[in-house]
């Protein structure tokens, strides 16, 4: 990941609280995914955030779990508060991790097809229509140099309200094509973190790609 400083950014690291709250998060992306929530570590002494990409060639979401399982088993003198599992739908039948996720009572969010719904709402608060086939190239097209890990984040309250409001599916881990149900991790990092967020964008808000969307 780009630093922060060297593209007009500015930081403040914060030490974990000792009653910081610790959350996991394992994604399904080796990267994107990765760079977007680490964004959110060291910016509140309330948080305290590890993300785990999958294991190479491991990216099935049943192998994620397990991942998780032998990752929690080596830390399980940490008290942890939270487990999310971050995944799409583009390419897995989920039934089965679903299924143990829900006896293990982990969170999971899931987007149709892929990560860049929820990426879409930090911008915008109207459905894609029709959906895109590609959305990665899809937001390329729409926002200038596309969705940028290193800034877009910011926008991370704009992104739970409008794809919170425009959430259709059956339950949260069975949106329909163009939902995502991210918005409940996010609501989550907002929940111990939203006055450091809101004075983030304050003070970055003329930076050139965050301007158009403040």
């Amino acid at each position: 990941m780009l630093d922060p400083n060297k593209i007009g950014i500015k930081y403040k690291d914060f030490l974990p609280h000792r009653d910081a709250k610790l959350i996991f998060v394992f994604c399904e992306g080796k990267n994107r995914e990765k760079d977007y929530f680490e964004f959110f570590e060291a910016k509140s002494s309330r948080l305290k955030i590890e993300v785990f990409p999958p294991n190479e060639s491991q990216s099935a979401p049943i192998r994620i779990l397990s991942q998780a399982i032998e990752v929690l088993r080596e830390r399980k003198k940490e008290k942890i508060d939270e487990v999310w599992f971050v995944v799409d739908t583009d390419r897995w039948v989920l039934h089965d991790f679903l299924t143990e996720c829900g006896r293990k009572r982990f969170n999971v969010v899931v987007s149709n097809p892929s990560f860049e719904v929820w990426l879409y709402f930090h911008f915008f608060n109207i459905e894609a229509a029709p959906p895109p086939e590609n959305w990665k190239e899809y937001i390329n097209k729409k926002v200038s140099g596309g969705f940028d890990s290193n800034i877009h984040q910011h926008l991370i309250i704009n992104a739970n309200d409008n794809s919170e409001k425009k959430f259709k599916g059956t339950d949260y881990t069975h949106p329909e094509l163009g939902s995502t149900s991210v918005f409940l991790l996010g609501k989550s990092i907002v929940g111990l973190m939203k006055k450091e967020i809101l004075e983030l964008l304050e003070h970055n808000k003329n930076h050139p790609k965050l301007k158009k969307w403040t």
